[in-house]
């Protein structure tokens, strides 16, 4: 999969899109991902900051995807 077409399909998944969150850029090498959340009155809490689980969402999924694409695939196991 392509970088480009991560962040489209990220952009258009519907808790991303619930939440607010809009992923700016991948990079093509899958070293950095921008990703936005702008304050909107679904994702601030009570006090008008960032609701933590917004912003545990927002960046959950990209430590796998960035880590994961550059490296090898093994087969079961880790064997080849």
């Amino acid at each position: 999969m392509s970088p480009r077409l991560l962040r489209w399909g990220m952009n258009v998944w519907p808790p991303y899109l619930g939440a607010g969150i809009h992923v700016r850029s991948i990079s093509g090498d899958w070293s950095e991902a921008v990703v936005e959340l702008r304050a909107r009155l679904l994702n601030r809490n009570y006090v008008g900051t960032h609701f933590g689980g917004s912003l545990f969402a927002m960046t959950d999924p990209f430590y796998a995807l960035l880590l994961g694409q550059p490296l090898p695939r093994l087969g079961p196991l880790g064997m080849h």
